[in-house]
């Protein structure tokens, strides 16, 4: 099974809850489903806000601004940090993360 979603101007969250539901619904089911996530490099996102973690020290909350994150990492990162974020955390989570394919180009 194939899903393709196109990334063109689209809210980051939105695109994400949007795929965590699809996933979460399908990977029971089928285990040959891939999702191709089209022109993630043009999306929009918010410049103001931030990936939050603590060390588990007091006084350890670090953050990092969205627009470093993508200076450093890239887009593809970013997207998948989000979603990352928005999937349950259980057995099969790595190989969940494994079928997302990032294309920049016409499929």
């Amino acid at each position: 099974m194939k899903i393709i979603y196109n990334l063109k101007f689209k809210q980051v969250g939105r695109i994400c809850s949007l795929i965590s539901k699809k996933i979460i619904n399908y990977t029971l089911l089928n285990k040959k489903m891939v999702i191709f996530l089209k022109n993630s490099n043009l999306i929009k996102y918010n410049k103001k806000s931030f990936f939050y973690k603590h060390t588990g020290f007091p006084g350890g909350l670090k953050k990092i601004s969205n627009v470093f994150l993508i200076k450093k990492h890239g887009f593809d990162f970013f997207i998948k940090k989000t979603l990352l974020g928005m999937l349950p955390k259980r057995k099969k989570f790595k190989d969940i993360i494994k079928k997302i394919i990032f294309k920049n180009e016409n499929i």
